[in-house]
């Protein structure tokens, strides 16, 4: 019974969450060569208030050891605006992606070939822009939202990141 309380209390009490910009996103790397990574920058978008353009989308590149880098990266657009909104294949057509009224999620992805000039600990690679989703348990956090990963390419050379592949936003229709 004691495991079923919490699953009860979600059941019963439904609560309406309306989405305004980004529910996510993520920065990955994968390893292709020696210090040759992938970088990949995906944006979950909001349909509704759909923003980002098919243009080319910057990731700040640093690190600790000293090595000297461009401090910016370009990475083109490769996938702009494909719906990826969770709902019944029968509802997609009535999604707000399509000019319906249920909500949608676009799903854009930049990425490009990076070569590393050297083997560092820690490479970071960051990505902020404006307009995440408002929150009712962040107090204070502001518009923005800010998204990294730490590659250590002395240790791991090969390694690459973690990979999602699918959407982290669900709807929940009534």
């Amino acid at each position: 019974m004691k495991r079923l309380y919490p699953l009860l209390i979600a059941l019963f009490c439904y609560h309406n969450f309306m989405a305004s910009h980004v529910p996510g996103g993520n920065i990955s790397y994968e390893n292709v060569g020696p210090n040759t990574f992938v970088i990949t920058l995906t944006v979950f978008e909001d349909c509704g208030t759909a923003f980002y353009s098919n243009f080319a989308e910057s990731i700040d590149v640093t690190n600790d050891c000293g090595i000297p880098f461009p401090a910016t990266i370009q990475l083109p657009n490769v996938i702009f605006q494909q719906e990826v909104s969770q709902l019944c294949i029968s509802s997609l057509t009535q999604s707000e992606c399509n000019g319906g009224s249920f909500p949608g999620v676009y799903m854009h992805v930049w990425q490009d070939t990076i070569t590393l000039p050297g083997t560092c600990d820690s490479w970071t690679f960051a990505f902020e822009d404006c307009c995440r989703n408002s929150s009712n348990n962040l107090i204070g956090t502001g518009n923005n939202y800010y998204w990294e990963t730490v590659l250590n390419s002395n240790t791991s050379p090969s390694n690459s990141s973690a990979a999602f592949y699918f959407s982290a936003y669900s709807v929940l229709l009534h």
